[in-house]
């Protein structure tokens, strides 16, 4: 009975663990659209007048952006949650 019930509480774990994922890939994915709507924005004004400068910033800009994108995560749609995560994840 207690193993069933340790069972039960480690699977509500590890759903409320992949919702968190879902939630930061949400926030992650809008963050990047918005340093990329920033960085397309700032091309299409007068800041961009430092063509050498602004080329540097926006690549380091959008490098960013891909980096948090979960578009970009060939491990978007792993549902997976190792015994680790769950014993060391605190509510």
């Amino acid at each position: 009975m207690q193993a069933k019930r340790r069972r039960k509480e480690m699977e509500r774990k590890r759903e409320t663990i992949r919702f968190h994922r879902l939630l930061s890939h949400c926030e992650n994915w809008d963050t990047a659209a918005r340093i990329r709507d920033l960085v397309a924005s700032i091309e299409n004004s007068d800041q961009s007048k430092d063509a050498e400068r602004f080329m540097a910033w926006k690549t380091w800009a959008l490098r960013h952006a891909d980096r948090i994108d979960p578009l970009r995560d060939a491990d978007l749609f792993n549902l997976n949650v190792d015994d680790y995560e769950v014993y060391a994840y605190r509510e």
